[in-house]
């Protein structure tokens, strides 16, 4: 899982095997999924580490 640069939403990416990844096939998360909910905390968890950094900066 990422945030998509444009969006700040969460996307999910499958691994195709020895560290390549289906960067073609990534996507947002389908509301629909059982998943949904649990990828909308953690995007609001990446965000906030993404805005912690962004302003603390890294040491």
């Amino acid at each position: 899982m990422f945030l998509h640069p444009p969006t700040g939403r969460l996307w999910f990416v499958k691994s195709v095997g020895d560290g390549e990844w289906d960067w073609g096939g990534a996507g947002a998360i389908d509301p629909r999924s059982e998943m949904f909910e649990a990828a909308r905390a953690l995007e609001a968890l990446m965000l906030r580490a993404e805005s912690v950094i962004a302003t603390k900066g890294v040491k």
